[in-house]
């Protein structure tokens, strides 16, 4: 588009106006990042970094979605400089506004990145055997590690072990920890209380054992009418079962 800024129209000038906008705000967020991590002592500390990453990851889209709004006019337009712009004193300024490719520097980062964060497309078969040849004997280590050091033998995570097991709130009235301690105590315990039981006791535990609303000798319920009752609520039976 080789107009004049007179010439343009004005939702033309807007987008233009936005898209400075978006990229002073970006190029001002991430000059911020790069001083944090070149000057402060120590270093930025990993939610910061985060955050500042969520606040360029929003900018960018910022800015993406001011490209594709104008995508058209983009394209078409040309920067040009008016007679009145002083091109021998601002010579490399002007230079840097018309230039359509990248400075040198910048064009092999930016084909280095791209080319370590290609996506190729899945593992084929020969990739996915070679993958699960290699982690089924490092993960046999591992676990063999863990069992030899004896992760797995506590009732607790390593985390519960260090904070100190007698804040972990379980739900189990029992006490977890110190069972080698008790063990012997409550062994005692249990074979004198099964010597104590009387008679009566005993059958007192059998009648409590029977469930209300089993009838012995009576066909079991159709999976079909438990079932209905899960959904419904209501027992019902075919009419053809006895």
């Amino acid at each position: 588009m080789a107009t004049s800024p007179e010439k343009l129209p004005p939702e033309n000038l807007r987008a233009l106006d936005q898209l400075r906008v978006r990229l002073h705000t970006l190029s001002t967020s991430l000059g911020e990042l790069r001083f944090s991590l070149q000057m402060q002592d120590p270093l930025p500390s990993w939610p910061q970094i985060q955050s500042s990453a969520q606040i360029l990851s929003h900018h960018l889209s910022q800015l993406l979605e001011t490209f594709q709004q104008n995508e058209r006019f983009f394209k078409q337009a040309h920067a040009y400089p008016l007679p009145s712009f002083p091109g021998h004193t601002q010579h490399a300024l002007i230079q840097q506004i018309l230039r359509k490719k990248l400075e040198p520097s910048v064009e092999n980062w930016v084909l280095n990145h791209a080319k370590e964060t290609k996506v190729e497309g899945a593992l084929n078969k020969d990739e996915q055997k070679q993958l699960l040849n290699w982690a089924g004997p490092a993960s046999q280590d591992i676990v063999k590690g863990m069992l030899e050091d004896g992760d797995f033998d506590s009732s607790f995570t390593l985390k519960e072990e260090d904070e100190g097991v007698e804040n972990v709130i379980t739900g189990i009235k029992r006490k977890l920890y110190d069972a080698d301690e008790e063990e012997g105590a409550e062994g005692l315990e249990g074979d004198k209380m099964e010597e104590d039981k009387m008679p009566n006791q005993e059958e007192q535990e059998r009648t409590e054992s029977v469930k209300i609303g089993v009838v012995p000798g009576q066909p079991a319920t159709p999976l079909e009418s438990v079932l209905k009752f899960m959904c419904i609520g209501t027992l019902t039976q075919k009419t053809g079962a006895k």
